[in-house]
Formats: C-alpha cells, sequence, structure tokens
C-alpha cells in the first residue's frame, strides 16, 4: 500500500492532518510506503496527526516531485514512529522534528537506511524538543548526506552501521555488539555525551578524527593506509588495528578497559602519560 500526497497549482502550500498512519487490514502482506510528493516544486507542508502514538510504516520518501516538507506532529504525547526499512530525502525535500511547543522527544526508529539528499533534522529546541533516532535494523543501514541528528541509539548488532559523510551527534550510544564504522569520515560534537559499550570505527587520517570527549564503548582506529591521530581522551576500550602507518597520541590516554594494539601495529605515546584500568590483550609496539 501506498499513500501519496500530491499538490497541484499555482500555491499548493497545505498542512493536512487527521491522516491515519497504522498497520494496514487482512489482504495486505506489508505495512505502507509513505509517500510525500511536490511535483510543482512550490514547498508543501505535510504534518500528520496519528491515531496512535505508536505507527508504523514502511517506508518514507520526501521530495518525490521536486520539494515537499514531512514534519513530526506539534503533539503534547511523544509519538514513536517505527519505519521498517528506510528513509529517502530527494533534493529539494524536508524532514524534520518539527516546532515543538510542548516538551516532548519523538522516537523514530529506523531499520534501513538514510539516504539524504535534501534537508533532514532531528534537532530542535533542546533535548526536550528533539527526535531520538534508534537505528534497530539488522541489515545493512546507510547514513549518506549530511544529517543533523540529536540523540543516536544503535542497537543493530547484525551490520555495522555506515556513514558517507562527516557526522555530528549530541548524544550517541552503542550497544554491546553494535558497530558505527565512520569510515574516512569525520566525527564531530564538541558537547557530544556516549553511553554504551559496542564499537565506533575510524579510518579518517585527519588531526580530529573524533572529538575529544569521553567514550564509555571502545574506539577502534583501523585505518588500511597511512598514520592516524589517536586523540588523547578517555575510553571504555581502545583497538589499534592500523598496521600500515604510525599511530600517534594526541596527548594524555586513558583506557578503561582493554587495550588491544594489533600484531605489527604501534601505538606512538611520545611524551604522554598512558592511564587508566588497562587490560591489554594485543601483540603489537606500545
Amino acid at each position: 500500500a501506498t499513500l501519496k500526497v500530491l499538490t497541484s497549482g499555482t500555491a499548493p502550500n497545505m498542512t493536512i492532518t487527521g491522516v491515519v498512519v497504522t498497520n494496514p487490514g487482512s489482504g495486505y502482506t506489508t505495512t505502507p510506503v509513505f509517500t510525500l510528493s511536490d511535483a510543482t516544486g512550490s514547498g508543501a507542508t505535510f504534518t500528520p496527526t496519528f491515531n496512535t502514538t505508536n505507527p508504523t510504516v514502511d517506508s518514507i520518501i520526501v521530495g518525490n516531485g521536486a520539494s515537499g516538507t514531512l514534519n513530526f506532529p506539534n503533539s503534547t504525547n511523544a509519538v514513536t514512529l517505527t519505519v521498517n526499512k528506510g528513509i529517502r530525502v530527494q533534493s529539494g525535500g524536508t524532514f524534520t522534528t518539527g516546532a515543538q511547543t510542548n516538551v516532548v522527544s519523538h522516537q523514530l526508529l529506523v531499520g534501513g537506511c538514510i539516504n539524504n539528499s535534501g534537508t533532514f533534522t532531528l534537532k530542535g529546541s533542546g533535548a526536550t524538543k528533539s527526535t531520538d533516532l534508534t537505528l534497530n535494523g539488522t541489515g545493512t543501514q546507510l547514513l549518506s548526506g549530511t544529517p543533523l541528528f540529536y540523540k543516536v541509539s544503535i542497537t543493530n548488532t547484525t551490520t555495522p552501521i555506515t556513514t558517507s559523510s562527516a557526522l555530528d551527534f549530541t548524544t550517541l550510544s552503542i550497544a554491546s555488539g553494535a558497530i558505527l564504522n565512520m569510515g574516512t569520515f569525520d566525527m564531530t560534537g564538541s558537547s557530544l555525551t556516549t553511553s554504551g559499550t559496542g564499537t565506533l570505527k575510524t579510518q579518517s587520517t585527519s588531526t580530529t578524527p573524533i572529538p575529544s570527549v569521553t567514550y564509555t564503548f571502545t574506539v577502534e582506529y583501523n585505518n588500511a593506509t597511512g598514520s592516524q591521530s589517536v586523540i588523547g581522551t578517555t575510553y571504555g576500550g581502545l583497538t589499534i588495528s592500523n598496521t600500515s602507518g604510525s599511530n600517534n597520541a594526541t596527548s594524555a590516554l586513558t583506557v578503561n578497559g582493554t587495550l588491544n594494539i594489533a600484531s605489527n601495529a604501534s601505538l606512538n605515546m611520545s611524551t604522554y602519560q598512558l592511564l587508566g584500568t588497562i587490560s591489554n590483550t594485543g601483540l603489537g609496539l606500545l
């Protein structure tokens, strides 16, 4: 089943409420595909009102024509929207947490990819007016474009979450067994707070591949070609699997967990201290 909101005329700007998005009745094998199309490019705005606080759709497409905006409802009750597959925001399209006047944190659960060629922002005016994102799929999940997040939780323990661009986080949780692989892209967030015991991987060769904050989970530096800067901060675990170049600490390191320096890899501390409650499992050079 596919729901499409199509606009026409010279001034098709609109707000539609009272649209029900729930699981389909008997005779359907999948949940609805939710598509917002604005073929005229005049910027249709769609703010759905759900008859449940836990609606489910199969996938979401925004800007299927030339533009279009999809907002979370301005509600006193938090809405948990489950998207079984992915979200695609096409060029000219916008997916946002909406203008929330109440103290509420909506939840967005996504089981597939978020492909953003337009504007994708879940960050509102502070923690109580943003939308929390959980990536809970069991297959490949890619974050593309430049989406803007507030709080992200990664619970997919089957396949690493990957990205095609630099990402900024305010709150990041990686569950045990889950992986966020930033590839060669930097991760930013000067006020980032972390939780969970999963793994963050980086192959970035910049001087600031990740922000200098406290990490509860393991961070792995695993570039295949070239040296890496190991940010001087506190880690829940630290893995150095880059064997192609030197891995140089930028300042003192604190590791409160496992320090794993792979065979043929090295960690150069220079004159900086290595602190913490450390369990060393690697065979590499310190």
